[in-house]
């Protein structure tokens, strides 16, 4: 890390990282069916129980405080919901309702303890009506989620919050034929803070880094218009406008011109103009599928501290996959590449990849033999700077993402039993730390 004032670390220090992560889950799944037309009633309980022990050891070459450290994270959820169906002659109902409820309870220790307890609890009812009209369909609706949340600190600090929102959401599609589908869709949603964003205990991630969450984070709130064009099923075409309040930015200080501290805060509004194109060319044995995004970016800052006199760029993505099949055989190659833009309040540099594999298929199918190597030429390195009013924060991170993966799978028996796959809305687990694989 570079600091344009000159106060950045410059000593070298090592640490040493013991991680023991656990994550348990139960769905179970009850569906009823009410008539021979399409009635029905569905049960969806979620359980989520993620925990993780972290302990460092740091060996730094100034003097420091402390020299290790131990943090202890431990989340609970429990998500009931339940849908009803109602599909009539005339027009279709769906009516639901779910209840959330998030406890998290984390503890540091770094020569001093630190340490927040939080609870929330979500309640959502949602209705939509929905009907074919020859060519023509509509749909509608509106979803309503109060929240309620409070959480102390090891120290007594207390913070307690109620807030509600409606989101409503329309959709109408137009099909004249096979070769040609036309839809326009508009939806408000909410992108709440994760659990680690709310938490403000300090934790250290290295001799010099640490982050603080914060616990007075509300959700952020975005309006969508999106219109989609697709022919033939080959060649699909989006378009859309978001826009984006109170939208949470992770922002960095200088402390002691030493340290650097990371905090998230709503502090930015941003509308998002863009269009996706995606074509789908098959040629004999060959298959080759490519990609654009192209988005026009502009963001707004509220905060003090973050400089968004440049915060707005136009941001391009490329991408394609070509594949190639013989007899048992197929050989694929892909590459995308991103070009210099912004994301939130972060520049960032030139970003590519290329990779290339084959599927073999042995024994009359029920051996795959996988091989896939990934990011050949070492150019997923990132390049990334923050404007802020009293320094210029840059990053190169120097990722190490070349791989090669072999897999083999043999598949037993005859392969006549049924499966039933039902899918099962788990968005909570968005909000907890990321799964360690």
């Amino acid at each position: 890390m570079n600091f344009s004032d000159g106060s950045y670390p410059s000593n070298t220090y090592s640490e040493q990282t013991h991680d023991k992560y656990r994550l348990e889950t139960i769905s179970p799944y009850v569906e009823w069916k009410l008539d021979s037309i399409g009635k029905k009633l569905t049960l969806n309980y979620n359980y989520i129980h993620l925990s993780d022990d972290v302990n460092q050891v740091y060996d730094s070459g100034s003097a420091h405080l402390f020299s290790s450290s131990w943090d202890n994270y431990s989340n609970v959820v429990n998500t009931l919901s339940a849908d009803l169906n109602l599909p009539f002659t005339w027009l279709n109902f769906e009516v639901g309702g779910k209840y959330s409820h998030f406890r998290t309870s984390n503890i540091s220790d770094y020569g001093g303890s630190n340490g927040f307890l939080f609870k929330e609890t979500i309640t959502a009812l949602y209705a939509d009506v929905h009907r074919n009209f020859g060519p023509f369909y509509a749909k509608a609706g509106l979803r309503y989620e109060h929240t309620s949340n409070n959480g102390i600190t090891l120290g007594g600090l207390t913070v307690s919050n109620k807030y509600h929102h409606w989101f409503p959401f329309a959709e109408f599609s137009y099909n004249p034929s096979d070769d040609h589908s036309f839809s326009l869709g508009y939806s408000k949603r909410i992108d709440r803070p994760s659990m680690n964003n709310m938490d403000p205990t300090k934790v250290y991630s290295d001799t010099y880094s640490y982050s603080e969450g914060n616990d007075r984070l509300v959700p952020s709130i975005m309006d969508n218009l999106e219109f989609n064009y697709v022919f033939k099923g080959n060649l699909n075409v989006d378009l859309y406008y978001y826009h984006t309040s109170d939208a949470i930015q992770s922002l960095r200080q200088v402390v002691d011109d030493l340290y650097t501290k990371y905090y998230p805060k709503n502090c930015l509004t941003i509308n998002t103009y863009g269009g996706d194109v995606s074509y789908n060319f098959s040629w004999g044995k060959f298959n080759l599928y490519t990609s654009a995004s192209m988005y026009y970016l502009k963001a707004k800052s509220m905060a003090e501290e973050l400089d968004d006199s440049d915060l707005k760029s136009l941001n391009t993505t490329l991408s394609a996959n070509l594949s190639y099949r013989y007899k048992a055989m197929t050989i694929f190659a892909n590459y995308y590449h991103v070009f210099p833009g912004v994301e939130e309040s972060f520049h960032t540099g030139n970003i590519d990849c290329l990779g290339l594999g084959c599927k073999i298929n042995l024994l009359k199918n029920k051996l795959l033999l996988n091989v896939l190597a990934q990011d050949i030429f070492g150019g997923t390195k990132a390049h990334n700077r923050v404007a802020y009013n009293d320094y210029m924060f840059r990053n190169n991170i120097d990722n190490d993402n070349t791989s090669l993966r072999v897999g083999l799978t043999y598949n037993f028996g005859k392969h006549k039993a049924k499966r039933t796959d039902v899918n099962i809305n788990n968005s909570e687990m968005n909000r907890l730390p990321d799964i360690k694989k």
